[in-house]
């Protein structure tokens, strides 16, 4: 009898542990849903940028600095927020990511592969 309790632990172990990866792997992919759709944000917003430089500069008019201001503001928001979401998806999936770069690397550097900044470890 002592096999099959054994048994149906490892099974109970191995389903809750599935379980639970397979949460993970979706709360991943609603991050990364919501990342696109900022970056999609952003490429609106620097596409709205330009069209208003464009039609200053065609009437010969000064820069509305003010309107650009709040887009570029909004634009420094969202990067901020895709920053923070990339972060969040990188700790759960155990990944290191250099804070300068983002380029990812194992644990057992000191520098950055691609950029050289030294790395907190």
């Amino acid at each position: 009898m002592r096999f099959m309790d054994k048994l149906s632990y490892t099974l109970a172990e191995s389903v809750k542990s599935l379980s639970e990866k397979s949460s993970e792997v979706v709360e991943i992919s609603k991050i990364n849903l919501s990342i696109r759709k900022r970056e999609k944000e952003l490429e609106d917003l620097y596409i709205e940028i330009g069209r208003q430089v464009y039609n200053q500069m065609k009437n010969n008019q000064a820069f509305a600095t003010t309107q650009l201001n709040q887009l570029v503001n909004k634009i420094a928001s969202l990067e901020n927020d895709i920053e923070t979401l990339q972060k969040l998806v990188f700790k759960m999936q155990k990944i290191n990511a250099c804070d300068y770069c983002k380029e990812t690397y194992d644990d057992d550097i000191s520098y950055c592969p691609l950029c050289g900044k030294s790395l907190k470890i």
